[in-house]
């Protein structure tokens, strides 16, 4: 074997890239779901009020 393909073996076996391929892309979702619920507007309260809502009974 090559030194190159030798060295290239020595890297693969730790599992730091299977493990930067599953942590990068969690890393940067989690991160914009953090930034999208600071970003989000507050609910408003009176939504949830059931004497505003139309009643669709009878």
């Amino acid at each position: 074997m090559s030194a190159i393909a030798t060295q290239f073996v020595q890297m693969h076996a730790g599992g730091w890239d299977e493990m930067l391929a599953v942590l990068g892309p969690a890393l940067v979702v989690g991160t914009l779901i953090v930034i999208a619920r600071r970003s989000r507007p507050l609910d408003d309260e009176s939504d949830d009020d059931p004497e505003d809502t139309p009643s669709t009974e009878g």
